[in-house]
Order: structure tokens, then sequence, then C-alpha cells
């Protein structure tokens, strides 16, 4: 069976088929109970995917000193945000760029990015759609409202 935490603010543990992948990782947030990164993991030991939906300090987080941490975890973005943050953090072999619409198929799990209307710098703000057996999870990332046909 899926399950979500949520650490405050927009940052979500989706556990899913035996994958652990952190939403927009400010596990920081005043909002958390954790503090540091550290105390994280003691609690989460491992982390498959860690998901950045745009560029902006509260979704790009702590995603930096976690890919130094989680020394197996792959960062999955849309391109340009994936290879700032993975240049930065000095894991480029662990980015997944990609761009919104087209399917990431990784083991056990899908990814599909989604459109949010929001600014970003570094590619566009993006949702996304995390599809497995259990279940099919949507986070909006940091989006208005908005009606598609």
């Amino acid at each position: 069976m899926a399950k979500v935490i949520w650490y405050g603010h927009a940052s979500f543990l989706l556990s899913i088929d035996g994958v652990n992948v952190l939403i927009d990782p400010w596990i920081t947030n005043p909002l958390s109970p954790y503090k540091d990164v550290s105390e994280f993991a003691k609690d989460v030991k491992n982390v498959d995917y860690i998901v950045v939906t745009h560029d902006h300090a509260d979704h790009v987080g702590d995603s930096i000193e976690l890919l130094q941490r989680y020394r197996t975890a792959k960062l999955v973005a849309l391109y340009e945000l994936a290879n700032d943050i993975g240049e930065k953090a000095g894991v480029a072999d662990r980015v997944i760029g990609t761009n919104i619409g087209g399917p990431v198929r990784l083991p056990n799990i899908t990814m599909v990015f989604t459109p949010a209307h929001h600014s970003s710098i570094k590619g566009d703000p993006s949702g996304i759609v995390i599809i497995g057996k259990e279940a099919a999870v949507y986070h909006a990332g940091d989006t208005g409202l908005f009606a598609e046909k």
C-alpha cells in the first residue's frame, strides 16, 4: 500500500511500490519536525528519487544536501533545473532531466510532469503524477487555479 508523509509546506515523502520519492524536499521548513538533514536521515534510511517542481528556494529546499547524503538517490526535474541542482550538488551523473508530458519510466514507477501556473527561472514550473501499481499520486507543485480544455 502506498504511503504519503507530509513534512510541511510542499514537502512530501511518497513510498510506493517499494520506491521512496521525496517531492519538493524542504524538509527543514518551519512546519517540519526536522531541523536538519542528518536528523531526517536517521529516520528515513533510503531515498530513491528526489523530485523538484520548480526553482524557488521553498521547493528546491534541501535537495543539494539530501543528494550528497543519499548517495544513490537520483534527482528528477525539468531539464534545466535538474542540471543546475545536479551541478551544484556535484552529482551530475545522478540527474534525470525531463520535460512536461513525456513519461519517465523508472523501476517500479512512472513519473509524468504536468504544467503548473507559477514563476520559475530555470525551466517551467511543474506538477508531477507518480504512477505505480499501488496508486497514482498527483502533486500540483506550486500552481494557481487553471482550467484545461
